[in-house]
């Protein structure tokens, strides 16, 4: 009997004890929800939806400035109607082109088309500084096709037999052919397109990545100690005035270098060159060449001092390289046993090489190297076609367009065409420039606008990522600077509207990395499970227990009441 009223009075202290747990568990689950929730700023996602939805074409405008010479017999009203015509022409031409692709070979996914408009030029006035002018010139005696002369400065000159009279095909055809034959070559290369669009342009590939810094090392190696010997060391910093900051100067706008400089006396090859005899039997010197399965394998990473103790900034290395005594001279040489005149190659994304051999101040022994003893200084003038070739070897790092093969061979097929030198000391053309300046600012953009789009993806796959109130403002002054390029773009400002569109990637690069955004990248759902059972399954199991047994309990005593009444 005792038994029995202990068990019923446990048993009345366990509906109580149930309830209780059951009011905690009640109260705490919404404070646990609470405080274990996340911060997440709301993203401006419709602004960048409708963003990105409304780019499927980047248009790029371009105003082109027409200059007719003064003519008695062509008045303003003459010109402008030839003007007029232009443009129909041109819109004609742009209507019936075929659509403008892209390829991802630069990363960049937004295709650019060159929207050229002509404009009539006064003669009492000027052009916008950096705008391009087609300059008119009549030659009565000209019975062959137009010849065009393309000069540095953006202006282009284009030579008819006679003056048109109210907008005659004799200016038309030749302006409307000579402006879009020169944009669409434009458009192809900015959209990292061959002439055909089937596959990546070459430039694409030895190009790297586009970024605003860059550190630039100039190495001066040695094959052996005793090729140093009778050598000093070289006049480097005459030699980057002359040649290489002049180029410099004129792509500040877009990027930004750190320059350093080193020499290494001791730089032993891992690759042996082929040793090539050459002459008759009475001359018995031999040249040492490499082909151009050699060229990959030509830096001794391991033994050659190349890396740098910036991390921030992409590295570019340009190696002079001084064979020793036994290998001089080395050539690297064509499939068919010629010598490259540059004898350099270039590593794409990484940098260029320049093999310089050391004239003999003697003639040859019979034996295998050729005496050699105090070489001429390493001066301006000995490294003047070294450091041209390097001065190549970065335009073609950084994606300059080689203008003679994009532009001017398109040309070629229905003008007679002259080409100016490029800008005295730049290595650099201004219709480069500006070709240039239009193929990053399209590169960023694009990838300004993936990033974000990207960041937004990843935001809602992630309902519990964090996203801090710096996420937003990143975000928001990412579309805010794309909006100001666009701005920037219609009033013609290209270097601004780059430096806008460096400014969006930047920002939206940081958002997208922040260390804060990445702490949930790799923690799926179902390590939430691992986490959180190890902690709720033996606070819950207890307390089902005890629900259950009492559950038991009561149902025994229904059934037990039941059967009594019975």
């Amino acid at each position: 009997m005792a038994i029995t009223l202990y068990n019923d009075k446990v048993a009345r202290r366990r509906v109580p004890i149930l309830l209780s747990v059951c009011c905690v568990f009640l109260i705490g689950l919404p404070l646990w929800w609470k405080a274990t929730e996340v911060y997440r700023a709301d993203l401006p996602a419709d602004a960048i939806r409708a963003w990105a939805a409304s780019k499927a074409v980047l248009r790029y405008p371009v105003d082109v400035y027409i200059e007719f010479p003064p003519s008695a017999d062509q008045s303003p009203e003459d010109n402008g109607q030839v003007v007029t015509t232009l443009n129909e022409a041109l819109a004609h031409a742009r209507s019936n082109a075929k659509p403008v692709e892209s390829s991802d070979a630069a990363g960049a996914s937004l295709p650019v088309r060159f929207d050229v408009h002509a404009r009539l030029l006064n003669p009492e006035a000027k052009p916008p500084a950096g705008a391009p002018v087609v300059r008119i010139r009549y030659d009565p005696d000209l019975t062959d096709r137009p010849w065009v002369h393309i000069r540095a400065d953006q202006r282009l000159d284009l030579v008819v037999a006679r003056p048109p009279v109210a907008a005659t095909p004799s200016v038309i055809g030749p302006l409307t052919e000579v402006i879009t034959r020169l944009y669409r070559a434009q458009e192809r290369f900015a959209n990292d397109r061959t002439s055909n669009g089937e596959r990546p342009h070459p430039a694409a590939r030895r190009a790297v990545r586009h970024t605003r810094d860059y550190q630039l090392t100039f190495s001066l190696f040695y094959e052996e100690a005793s090729a140093a010997a009778g050598t000093p060391d070289w006049d480097i910093e005459a030699a980057l005035a002359t040649h290489v900051r002049p180029f410099l100067r004129h792509v500040a706008p877009l990027f930004n270098f750190t320059l350093d400089s080193q020499v290494q006396a001791f730089s032993p090859l891992p690759i042996q060159p082929a040793r090539d005899p050459r002459g008759t039997d009475s001359d018995t010197s031999a040249r040492h060449t490499l082909r151009a399965g050699d060229l990959p394998h030509f830096i001794n990473a391991q033994d050659w001092n190349l890396e740098s103790t910036e991390t921030t900034r992409p590295l570019l290395n340009f190696i002079l390289y001084v064979p020793a005594p036994s290998r001089t001279p080395l050539e690297i040489v064509t499939a068919d046993g010629h010598p490259l005149p540059s004898n350099a190659f270039l590593l794409p994304r990484w940098g260029g090489v320049c093999i310089w051999n050391r004239p003999p101040t003697g003639p040859p022994t019979i034996s295998d190297t050729a005496t050699i003893t105090t070489a001429p200084a390493l001066d301006v003038a000995a490294l003047h076609q070294p450091f041209i070739t390097f001065v190549t070897q970065l335009r073609n790092l950084l994606g300059v367009p080689d203008w003679s093969r994009e532009v001017i061979q398109p040309l070629g097929q229905a003008f007679e065409v002259v080409v100016e030198s490029r800008l005295a000391g730049s290595s650099l053309t201004a219709w480069e420039f500006q070709l240039l300046v239009a193929k990053r600012s399209t590169e960023n953009v694009a990838e300004a606008a993936a990033t974000l789009q990207s960041l937004l993806n990843l935001v809602d796959s992630i309902p519990n990522m964090v996203v801090l109130d710096r996420i937003e403002s990143k975000v928001t002054r990412a579309l805010d600077h794309l909006r100001r390029f666009e701005e920037e773009l219609d009033g013609r400002r290209y270097v601004t509207a780059y430096a806008h569109a460096a400014e969006a990637l930047s920002l939206a690069e940081s958002a997208f990395f922040d260390p804060t955004m990445l702490a949930l990248l790799y923690f799926p759902d179902n390590h939430k499970f691992g986490v959180y059972m190890p902690l709720f399954v033996p606070a819950f199991l207890p307390v089902l227990m005890a629900i259950l047994k009492e559950v038991k309990r009561r149902r025994n005593l229904r059934a037990a009441a039941k059967t009594k009444a019975e």
